[in-house]
């Protein structure tokens, strides 16, 4: 129902834990302004995101370093 009101896409970005939120480059900050998607390239490319993070001895400087930039 929210992409045939308009809030969603069927592609697009996935919304955002506020804290990553505050480490967007301008360029990332861009995106907020389009609707958010039920899916996205970035969903497909982080399938396995889990893994890729278990192992990290710093979860979240590998996610926004690694992770974020890609999607």
């Amino acid at each position: 129902i929210n992409i045939l009101l308009g809030d969603m896409s069927f592609v697009g970005t996935r919304p955002e834990v506020p804290r990553y939120v505050s480490a967007y480059t301008d360029e990332m900050k861009a995106t907020l302004l389009l609707p958010a998607g039920v899916t996205s390239i970035a969903s497909i490319t982080y399938k396995d995101e889990d893994q890729l993070l278990q192992n990290a001895q710093n979860i979240d400087e590998v996610y926004i370093n690694e992770v974020l930039p890609g999607k």
